[in-house]
């Protein structure tokens, strides 16, 4: 039942995610910060499917190679929401100064050729197959997620909402709630990877890709948020 409703979620998350992806990019407004974030929703989409595909076929071969590509996925959505949130704070002028944005993407490089190259899955058995990963490279990328999340939240808060008011203010708002859902969203799965082969490990996965499906959603509805129209 628990493995079904995983499943059920992971796919919740894969449409959520890319169809977030579909109605950003079909704004009028073909803005920088559109495709940023449209960016960080697609990765998210791929980061699931990846767990998904993962998931179903459970084999050595397709657990080294979605294991790595899910890493560098969500990773890189993080990286994505914190550029789109500079761009609705800053504008886009806050790409001018490359030392602001490009050190990040040299961080992801490194980062993916550290996974291409170093042993990240340990085989406990293969009937059936059961496998370990390696903490040191789980722990990188979850400090740097969080680093991108929380400082999306500082920066939201003291130069967005604080600085803002109406539409803006409501729509930075609703966005915050979005990211700390996705803050949320990671110890949780810290959480189901500690517990793992546990009956609550297999609950913490349901509530996280539940709970990231959520924070897909509300940070795409906040971002989609428009004026209502008046009544002429």
């Amino acid at each position: 039942m628990l493995t079904e409703l995983t499943y059920t979620f992971e796919i919740i998350a894969i449409i959520a995610a890319f169809y977030s992806t579909y109605k950003i990019l079909n704004r009028k407004s073909k803005l920088l910060c559109n495709n940023l974030m449209a960016a960080g929703t697609t990765f998210i989409g791929l980061y699931v499917l990846f767990v998904f595909l993962y998931d179903m076929i459970q084999t050595l071969w397709s657990i080294e190679i979605f294991l790595r590509l899910g890493m560098f996925s969500i990773l890189t959505a993080t990286m994505f929401f914190f550029y789109s949130m500079n761009c609705m704070v800053s504008s886009s002028s806050w790409f001018q100064n490359k030392k602001m944005w490009v050190p990040y993407i040299i961080i992801i490089i490194g980062y993916t050729i550290y996974l291409i190259l170093t042993p990240l899955v340990n085989v406990v058995s293969y009937e059936p197959i059961n496998i370990s990963i390696s903490m040191i490279p789980l722990v990188i990328m979850v400090i740097f997620m969080l680093y991108f999340l929380i400082s999306s939240l500082v920066i939201l808060f003291r130069f967005g909402i604080k600085k803002t008011e109406g539409l803006s203010q409501k729509k930075m708002k609703i966005f915050a709630i979005g990211v700390i859902l996705s803050v949320v969203s990671i110890f949780i799965n810290v959480a189901s990877q500690i517990f793992s082969d546990s009956t609550a490990g297999e609950i913490l996965d349901v509530v996280f890709f539940f709970s990231l499906a959520c924070s897909v959603v509300v940070i795409a509805f906040g971002f989609l948020l428009e004026p209502k129209k008046e009544n002429e």
